[in-house]
């Protein structure tokens, strides 16, 4: 019997084990049309139906729940004791169950711990295992009360690269802090998978803070940094000078906070402290002739007390 298919098509194309696929057929007859159509799908034998309009016909069924790839057959019942035809491999779709293998790597970028700092751009490389067609994916980046302050969002295939500079989606600065970065993507099945990263933006050095103090009558300078930072220090040098410009200590260190001794000054006396830092990620920090006043010993202190006491009684 001359007969032409316009189309035949399942969609959709891939999907989830229990899912339903519809089929669409549309054929034209040359002379009058089979007494039946059938749909062979490879787990079982469905009927068409004649749709609204003519030469159309339909059908559905739920996919089997094994994953692979399905061929379809049309059958022609002429009825009337005529031998049934068969047209194979009219259509086919996917079954797929396996969510989609996503793995995202970070570059120019310092791992410490489960964070990942960065100075000024952050390179992300985003990857899927497997020959999974990919339909949608997405990138959010939240601050660390949540909200969020990058979206990026696509139909189609994963981009090869991504680069973040620390900024809003109006490209606007942000401050350094904590980020955490959520990638998605969906399968043309439907299949999500996704992954989390901890970041950390730091364009400056953490601010630190030098004094002295006094232990077991020694007096000693005091370096630390004014808050904790994901970030450590690389490396640090002092210079400590008198208000004369005698050099009194010169060093340097690699982490801190760091205890320096000091020699003895006398009573109230004040030094210059100039000082530079860098941190892991190549953040410079500079002070220069800060000023810092130096504890008395213990035993001045005493000693004071003493002639006081003699004063007093003197006096009484």
């Amino acid at each position: 019997k001359p007969y032409q298919i316009v189309s035949a098509r399942a969609t959709p194309a891939f999907v989830q084990g229990g899912d339903v696929v519809d089929f669409r057929l549309e054929i034209r007859f040359v002379e009058n049309p089979p007494k039946q159509i059938l749909i062979d799908t490879q787990v079982g034998v469905v009927p068409l139906y004649l749709g609204q309009v003519e030469s159309l016909y339909l059908g559905h069924w739920v996919a089997p729940a094994a994953a692979g790839s399905y061929r379809l057959s049309l059958m022609f019942d002429w009825g009337r004791g005529e031998l049934s035809s068969r047209l194979n491999n009219i259509a086919s779709y996917k079954v797929i169950n396996e969510l989609p293998q996503l793995q995202v790597s970070l570059k120019k970028g310092l791992k410490i711990g489960d964070v990942t700092a960065f100075r000024r751009s952050l390179i992300i490389l985003p990857e899927l295992r497997g020959s999974t067609p990919i339909s949608h994916w997405a990138m959010t980046i939240r601050g660390e009360r949540g909200n969020v302050v990058v979206r990026e969002e696509r139909d189609g295939a994963l981009p090869s690269k991504l680069v973040w500079q620390g900024t809003d989606s109006k490209r606007r600065r942000l401050q350094d802090g904590l980020y955490e970065m959520v990638f998605d993507v969906w399968d043309a099945a439907g299949n999500h998978s996704g992954t989390t990263h901890k970041l950390a933006l730091k364009k400056s050095t953490v601010p630190v803070q030098v004094a002295s103090i006094v232990r077991d009558g020694k007096t000693y300078l005091q370096i630390d940094q004014e808050e904790s930072g994901v970030v450590p220090v690389a490396s640090w040098s002092v210079k400590v000078s008198s208000l004369a410009g005698n050099t009194l200590l010169n060093t340097q260190g690699g982490f801190l906070p760091a205890l320096l001794e000091l020699p003895h000054l006398g009573v109230d006396a004040t030094v210059l402290c100039d000082i530079e830092v860098e941190d892991s990620l190549g953040n410079y920090l500079s002070l220069t002739e800060t000023k810092v006043k130096v504890e008395s010993q213990k035993a001045q202190v005493a000693q004071k007390v003493e002639e006081t006491t003699e004063a007093w009684v003197k006096d009484f």
